[in-house]
Formats: structure tokens, C-alpha cells, sequence
């Protein structure tokens, strides 16, 4: 007999949606809460070959699957464990210095996944709330219905009755109707006496006469007393009824108020109920679309990542994953813009120049200025045409020359005078070639402005060491 397992058993763990009856895992089929042998259909399955093993076709793609070959497949059911399979491995996408803040995207991916179970958890269960609310309102009002919808009549014209004394009136007018027939039946017999007897003797015998006068005397009084006691017991009757009526009355009016309540808690169940399945709809849509817009935005911001230039522009331009892939592209544009006016003005003020509304006023050789992509000028005015010589005022053209040397300056190793080996700094060199065209204190300020101080900030040299470097390159 085929064998089942747990997924405690196995220490499997589910996927994100659950073990799906008839799928595979692991080699396992899984059917109703357990999984069969490795290989072999789960006994319980539908299938006509349930509790047999699979066909070599589905070996052969399990075995793919799996990563082994064909002809080892086999071997590999046998020895199929779990402490064997090697768990499921995620590559990470990296971008040199931008590691982070993929890392970071990917994170808010997850949120964005998570944030989508947790809404609808949270809508829904107050949905379910407010469903049992009305469901225990409707469970009350039927409470109510069940009780007055009880019969009471026979118990109230009991005990209606009793309090009235009706048993006891009944009860007395039976005997004095028993009196009544025992007096009925003693005059007939006397009359049927004196109908045997001739008038003379009749009236001869008083005894007769005072009998039958007794009798119809006491029937006179029976008879009003049981009139009487009749006119009670209607009016007993009647109140009976009036209180029958009345509380009738009341309980159709109470069905009645029950009844609306009724209405509504069903119409609450059913409003409630369509309110949560539409909550649940909307809901869905409008994450399920934030999800594939952030998923959507991740992976256009990592294309992006890739180069360092456009890394950089992301960063700086204040991209979110939030942001759709055209507020990306507007936000880059707008960065672009911003850098290209930046870049045009920091080249002129670097040289010296200073900003200007309006070009009035300033001589033609110490005027310059630059239209950017939008078509608008900016005007500076700059320090009137040198040629520095050490003595300040460096020339737009080697202060040009500075900026592209710094570009392309790098770190290298030379002899001094002893035989050492010294290490020389990009701005030392910087500070070696251009001593003799420019200040100590323009080379500080032209390197601030330049590629290398905008990545790298001010230098880290001891000044001191600067400055002998520098009357050294200029020949002090």
C-alpha cells in the first residue's frame, strides 16, 4: 500500500499560494493534505494510476526539473529527501556602488506585495465585523419572533379564568342546577299525585299544596342565582377576551417592529455582503495596479542603474518607486536641465564671473553668456581679460584648461630627490602644473568647482605640505 506523508513530515513549506491538490512538490504529489512517495501518484487521486508510479515521460520531466539526467532519475527518487534538495537560490542584481539602493527598490517591492494582503485582511475583516453585527442582530429579532409567536391563548383563559374565579362559579352553579333537577323531579311527581286524586281531596291535603309552593320557591331563587352567576361568567368571558384581544394586539404590533428589524439586518447582510465582495474588487485592482506599477518602476530604475551617469541622475533627482515610468522620465528631464544650467554657469563663475539680470552697462570684453535648452540667457560679467602669471586673475582659458585636466588627473608614483617613492595626488599634480599660471588660492577655488571636488569634496592634503609643493613647482 502506497504510503502518505505530512508536510510536517517532510518539513516542507508551503508557497506563497498554498500546496495545490494534484501539484508536485519535491517529487511529491500532494492530494487532500498529504503527499505520496517520491515518484508515485498520491493514492487518493482521481486518477486511474493513483498509487503507481508516474510514466517514464513524467520522469523525464522531473528529473529536468529536478536537475538530474534521465538515467539517473531513478537512483534519485531513491535517495530523495529533503536534506538533500538544495533550497531555491535568488541572484542578486548588483551595480557596483548602487547595491544599496537596489537592495532598496527591491524592498519596496515586497512592501508593495505585502501592503496588498495586509489592506484586503484589514478591509475585509471589518466587513466581517460589521456582517456579524447584523447577523446577530437578525439572530435576535427571530429570538423575539419564536416568542411571540408562541400560542398563549388556553394559558391565559386558564389562569385569566382562575383569577376571575370562574372554576368556582361553574363549580356552584353545577350543584345548584343538580338542586334545581332534584326539585323539578319531587314537583312532577307531586303533581302527578294530585292528578290521581278528585279536586275535594286535594285540597283536603295542604301538605301537597305546601310542598309544591316550597318547590317553585326554591327553583325561583336557583333560577336568579344561576342568571346571575350566567351574566358573571359572560362578563368573565368578555374580559377574557378583551385581554386576549389586547395582548394579540400588542404581539402583532411587536411582529411587526421585529419584522422591519428583520428587513433590515437582511438588507444590512445583503448590502454588507456586496460590500465586501466589491471592497475586496476594488481594492484588489487598485493595489494589484500600484503592485505592477512599483514592479514596473523597479525594473525601469534598475535598467537605469546600470549606467553610473544615469545612477547618478536618479539619485539626484529625487526618484521615487512610487513614481511612474513617465514622472521618472520628467523628473530626469527636469535634472537634466537643471545640471546642463548648472554645469554652463559654474564654468563662468569658476573663471571669475559674476551674474548679471541684464547685460546694460557691461563692457563688450568682459561680457559673456549662455542660452540653455529652453532658450533662455543668462549674462556674466566677467574680470577683465589676463593672463595669469601667478599673480591672480587667471584667464577664462586656463581656468578651462584646469577643469579638463581634472577630468583626467589621476594618482601615480615618483622618485624625489632621495631615491623614495612618493605617492602624488591628483590635486598635487594639479597644484605642480599650474603653479605658475595660477594663485595658490585660484587653484583651491578652480579644484572646488571642478569634476574632482564636486565627487571628492575640498582636498584632504595638509596645506602646508600645499603650499611648499607649490612655490617648489613655481621656482620660489
Amino acid at each position: 500500500m502506497a504510503n502518505k506523508y505530512t508536510a510536517e513530515q517532510l518539513k516542507l513549506t508551503a508557497p506563497s499560494g498554498g500546496f495545490q491538490t494534484g501539484g508536485w512538490y519535491q517529487g511529491r504529489q500532494y492530494w487532500n493534505g498529504t503527499f505520496s512517495d517520491p515518484g508515485v501518484e498520491h493514492p487518493e487521486s482521481n486518477s486511474a494510476t493513483a498509487g503507481k508510479t508516474v510514466s517514464s515521460e513524467v520522469n523525464a520531466a522531473s528529473a529536468k526539473a529536478q536537475g538530474v539526467s534521465v538515467d539517473d532519475f531513478n537512483s534519485y527518487l531513491n535517495n530523495l529527501s529533503v536534506k538533500n534538495l538544495q533550497p531555491a537560490t535568488s541572484v542578486s542584481y548588483t551595480t557596483n556602488p548602487n547595491n544599496d539602493y537596489v537592495s532598496g527598490l527591491n524592498e519596496e517591492v515586497l512592501k508593495a506585495k505585502t501592503a496588498l494582503d495586509q489592506n484586503l485582511a484589514t478591509q475585509r475583516a471589518e466587513t466581517q465585523a460589521k456582517l456579524e453585527i447584523a447577523k446577530k442582530t437578525e439572530a435576535d429579532a427571530l429570538k423575539n419572533v419564536e416568542q411571540l409567536t408562541t400560542p398563549f391563548r388556553a394559558d391565559l383563559e386558564t389562569s385569566k379564568g382562575a383569577e376571575l374565579g370562574v372554576p368556582d362559579v361553574l363549580a356552584s352553579q353545577k350543584s345548584l342546577l343538580d338542586e334545581l333537577d332534584t326539585l323539578l323531579t319531587e314537583g312532577n311527581a307531586l303533581i302527578k299525585q294530585q292528578q290521581e286524586v278528585t279536586g275535594l281531596s286535594a285540597i283536603r291535603n295542604p301538605r301537597i299544596q305546601k310542598t309544591m309552593s316550597d318547590i317553585s320557591a326554591r327553583a325561583g331563587v336557583i333560577n336568579a342565582v344561576v342568571a346571575l352567576q350566567n351574566t358573571y361568567l359572560a362578563n368573565a368571558y368578555t374580559s377574557i377576551d378583551r385581554s386576549v384581544t389586547a395582548i394579540t394586539n400588542d404581539r402583532k404590533d411587536q411582529l411587526n417592529y421585529y419584522s422591519t428589524v428583520l428587513d433590515l439586518a437582511n438588507r444590512d447582510i445583503i448590502s454588507l455582503t456586496s460590500e465586501d465582495r466589491k471592497l475586496a474588487d476594488s481594492q484588489t485592482k487598485i493595489l494589484e495596479n500600484e503592485l505592477n506599477q512599483a514592479q514596473t518602476t523597479s525594473n525601469y530604475i534598475k535598467g537605469l542603474m546600470v549606467n553610473p551617469d544615469t545612477a547618478m541622475a536618479l539619485a539626484q533627482s529625487g526618484v521615487t518607486l512610487n513614481d511612474s515610468v513617465e514622472t521618472i522620465n520628467s523628473k530626469l528631464a527636469e535634472y537634466q536641465y537643471s545640471k546642463e544650467v548648472k554645469d554652463e554657469a559654474n564654468k563662468l563663475t569658476t573663471a571669475g564671473g559674476v551674474w548679471v539680470s541684464s547685460p546694460s552697462g557691461i563692457p563688450a570684453d568682459q561680457l559673456k553668456s549662455f542660452v540653455d535648452s529652453k532658450g533662455k540667457v543668462y549674462y556674466y560679467k566677467m574680470p577683465s581679460s589676463k593672463t595669469g602669471t601667478g599673480g591672480g586673475n587667471a584667464s577664462v582659458v586656463t581656468i578651462e584648461s584646469f577643469n579638463n585636466d581634472a577630468k583626467t588627473v589621476d594618482w601615480s608614483q615618483e622618485q624625489d630627490s632621495e631615491g623614495n617613492t612618493v605617492n602624488i595626488s591628483p590635486f598635487m599634480k594639479l597644484v605642480i602644473n599650474y603653479a605658475k599660471k595660477m594663485t595658490l588660492d585660484e587653484i583651491y577655488k578652480a579644484y572646488k568647482s571642478s569634476s574632482l571636488g564636486q565627487a571628492y569634496g575640498d582636498p584632504t592634503e595638509n596645506y602646508d605640505m600645499i603650499k611648499a609643493l607649490y612655490n617648489q613647482a613655481k621656482g620660489l
